[in-house]
């Protein structure tokens, strides 16, 4: 398991180093866990000065966060309620085998390719993304 997991957040740093290319630094590189057990993982964060993406892959479960001012934007949450799961994705669970590498790199280009806005910090795409967060919670009745 240990090289699997080591493996997924090698190639993670790899497939979300376009985030390096656009203003972002890697503020968080790092192994969660001992890389042998079942639920190892990792994370990484990167940071600019307006906007912060956190890549956390945990208890099977990969998470990608968007901040920005004071706004928290869940990647799985926005492609599901706003653009359809353009991903293809249902969910966020996912094996650490060799699945996980392609998981990793379709979600890294969806975000290169179409979430530029949020990337920059653009006001009115932040502003859009927390109104269909805030309507999702309502919706499922979530503070």
């Amino acid at each position: 398991m240990s090289n699997v997991v080591t493996e997924s957040l090698v190639h993670a740093e790899s497939s979300f180093g376009f985030l390096l290319d656009s203003g972002f630094e890697l503020t968080t590189r790092q192994l969660l866990g001992d890389p042998a057990m079942f639920k190892s993982g990792w994370e990484l964060r990167y940071e600019s000065p307006t906007v912060s993406v956190r890549v956390l892959y945990a208890d099977w479960q990969l998470e990608v966060r968007f901040e920005c001012r004071d706004a928290l934007a869940e990647y799985f949450a926005l492609d599901q309620d706003a653009f359809d799961r353009r991903s293809g994705y249902h969910g966020n669970m996912f094996p650490p085998d060799g699945r996980l590498t392609g998981v990793i790199d379709r979600v890294s280009a969806d975000i290169r390719t179409n979430y530029g806005a949020i990337l920059t910090g653009d006001r009115l795409a932040w502003e859009r993304a927390v109104r269909i967060l805030s309507a999702l919670r309502v919706k499922r009745g979530l503070p």
